[in-house]
């Protein structure tokens, strides 16, 4: 009966992460792959580098007025008024729990909002942002709607930083069977083949949405084969054995992991860091 009751208490939402079990046992936890840059880091250190790395993408500082796409339990806000003392700074978050959760916890930040980050042009904001930041969420979504939606809320000068998934040139040479496998495998991340792009694709959409000062990285090594091997880790197992959760909690973190080791040695799909400003 235990187990049964188990499986049918399924996490909250599809995004949503047991964060305890990775290793963040805080209210406002992170929950995105990290950036493993040694084997001596935990997880909410990697998760924390892999933002840090984005903002100093564009240079983030305090002067900034920012916005915090899928902003999720709320650890990225905290890094942004702590590390980087932003004075103005909102979050959007699409999973109710968790911007309910961050209004309790974080007060201090000037506005969560519940809702996609696909549609900004319809809510009603102050000002223009300088810069607007996505962590590891972004290759959900359309690219093309994604930067459509964030230019409109962008000033003139305005900068964005964000995750997604490239292909390289080894998918265009992969038989159409061979194309079906990756597809599908995308699509159990809730990530749409059709949705992602060669680098020089990526590039020249950015460029036509009016982007200029653009620049692409390869993080496929730190990420997907950083987040594969740490949960293979001592430290991760040990987690597993200290900690109550639903049989789909840790379901969903192995085969996430599982996915992201496949995505590394076939080296079709790559992790990348992007940002840009406004022309």
């Amino acid at each position: 009966m235990k187990k049964l009751q188990a499986w049918m208490k399924a996490p909250r939402h599809k995004y949503a992460i047991n964060a305890a079990l990775l290793g963040d046992y805080r209210n406002c936890a992170w929950s995105n792959l990290g950036l493993w840059k040694t084997d001596q880091l935990n997880y909410p250190q990697a998760c924390e580098l892999l933002a840090i790395t984005l903002a100093q993408s564009i240079d983030l500082n305090s002067k900034d007025k920012l916005i915090d796409l899928g902003c999720g339990q709320g650890a990225s806000l905290i890094l942004w008024k702590e590390k980087f003392q932003i004075e103005y700074l909102e979050g959007i978050e699409l999973q109710e729990y968790y911007v309910n959760h961050t209004r309790k916890f974080l007060p201090h930040v000037n506005r969560i909002s519940q809702g996609t980050f696909l549609n900004l042009e319809s809510r009603s904001f102050e000002f223009k942002f300088d810069a607007a930041i996505c962590i590891d969420a972004a290759y959900h979504s359309n690219l093309n709607l994604f930067l459509r939606s964030v230019d409109g809320i962008l000033n003139s000068k305005g900068r964005l930083a964000f995750h997604y998934l490239a292909l390289n040139s080894k998918f265009y040479t992969l038989s159409p069977l061979a194309q079906l496998k990756v597809k599908l495998l995308l699509k159990a991340a809730d990530v749409q083949l059709n949705h992602l792009h060669s680098f020089d694709e990526m590039q020249s959409i950015l460029v036509q949405t009016g982007f200029r000062d653009i620049h692409i990285q390869d993080l496929s090594h730190e990420v997907f084969a950083g987040f594969a091997t740490y949960i293979q880790s001592d430290i991760f197992k040990n987690n597993i054995q200290a900690h109550s959760y639903h049989v789909l909690d840790l379901a969903k973190i192995k085969m996430t992991a599982k996915l992201c080791a496949k995505l590394y040695q076939e080296g079709i799909v790559r992790y990348v860091q992007v940002s840009a400003s406004k022309k």
